[in-house]
């Protein structure tokens, strides 16, 4: 008795996920109105490395490779 089954989630859990989804649902709206050091923050939170090329290529690109944290 008490025991919660793998597939069961809390209120707390419950909660959270609601959370997440509404500011995903807003997300754009709440973006546009940070400054620049807070979208920074938000993108510096994701990107664990970006790779450049040593000289901007002949298609434009300078980009090599971005790396997420979760690919770390």
């Amino acid at each position: 008795m008490g025991e919660k089954k793998e597939t069961e989630l809390t209120n707390t859990e419950i909660s959270v996920i609601e959370v997440t989804e509404e500011y995903l649902l807003h997300f754009d709206e709440i973006y546009r109105e940070c400054t620049d050091a807070e979208k920074k923050k938000f993108m510096q939170s994701f990107v664990d490395r970006i790779e450049l090329y040593p000289e901007r290529r002949k298609d434009g690109n300078w980009k090599k490779n971005i790396l997420g944290k979760w690919q770390s």
